[in-house]
Parts: structure tokens; sequence; C-alpha cells
């Protein structure tokens, strides 16, 4: 991991990008969210214990996943917010991702994880 702006990065994320737009048949199996947002899925990891729910950095990442520029979705797409025009999918999966961290229902939005993965590897695999 490596820090730059006060956001983590992983390095054999970007290696993998990097690879990926110049020898797209390299990686033939299906994205994880570790592989599309990973600090979103550091930070969803975390977000498990009972500590956390009443923790200033539970309040700081629920204004940053309230954001459309900020938020799971938004990672995957370089932290922009072009997504809430470009697929309407993604916007919705970014809307339940925002409620269900908000209201910390785990079940659904562990299901809206996987339902993201799956949209991505389908339609946006190639990006």
């Amino acid at each position: 991991m490596l820090k730059l702006n006060g956001q983590e990065i992983n390095i054999q994320h970007l290696k993998k990008q990097q690879v990926l737009k110049h020898n797209p048949k390299k990686y033939q199996s299906t994205l994880t969210l570790e592989d599309i947002s990973p600090i979103w899925n550091n930070r969803l990891k975390e977000k498990q214990s009972f500590r956390f729910f009443i923790s200033f950095k539970r309040l700081k990442w629920l204004f940053e996943i309230l954001h459309s520029k900020k938020c799971v979705v938004a990672e995957a797409y370089g932290f922009s917010s072009v997504y809430t025009n470009n697929c309407t999918k993604c916007a919705k999966i970014g809307n339940k991702f925002s409620l269900y961290y908000a209201i910390n229902y785990s079940k659904n939005l562990k299901n809206n994880q996987e339902d993201f993965v799956n949209h991505w590897n389908k339609e946006h695999y190639k990006i």
C-alpha cells in the first residue's frame, strides 16, 4: 500500500490495471471488489467491528460514500462521478451502497457488493 494525498493506493492493483491496458488476455478471471475498488473493499471489511460503528472514521467514510466522486462505484471509475450519467445500474448500486452503509445493514451491503462485482464484470470489465 502506498499513501497518496491521504488515499491508500494498492500498488498491485495499479500494476494489474496497467497489464490489463496493454495485455487484456493476461487476466481472464473475473475481478473482485478488491480489484475494482480496493480502498473501499478494505474499508467495508474494517466496518465489521462494533467499535467502528461509533467512531469518527465511520462518520468520515459515511460522508465519502454519500459523495458521488468518492464512493465505492466512483473509485472503480477512477474517483469520477461520470457513472451517474453513463450507467443507470452503477448509479443505483452506488445509491444502495450509501443507504446500506448509513443504516449499517450488513447483509444488504454484502449483497450489493456482489451485485456490483457481477455487474462490473459483465458490463465494464474492459474499461
